[in-house]
């Protein structure tokens, strides 16, 4: 069985992606308690391997979720 590699930066960009597009029904993006989560776990397996921990940016969240509705009617994302 073949495993995928993702980097942590790309695997926190891609988690956000996902967070927005599964709720891009016109909702701001909110640092809530489903990003703390994700964003703790994420931080937890960058301290298990010794790099420092990552920052909610309300400026790329914002940028992700602009990018994610333009993008939902020409993108198959199943």
């Amino acid at each position: 069985m073949a495993k995928i590699l993702l980097t942590p930066p790309t695997f926190l960009v891609l988690s956000i992606l996902l967070i927005f597009i599964t709720f891009s029904q016109a909702i701001p993006p909110t640092f809530d308690w489903v990003q703390k989560e994700y964003l703790k776990a994420h931080n937890d397996l960058r301290s298990s391997v010794g790099v420092p921990p990552l920052q909610w940016d309300e400026k790329l969240a914002a940028y992700a979720y602009d990018w994610a509705t333009q993008r939902r009617e020409d993108c198959n994302y199943r």
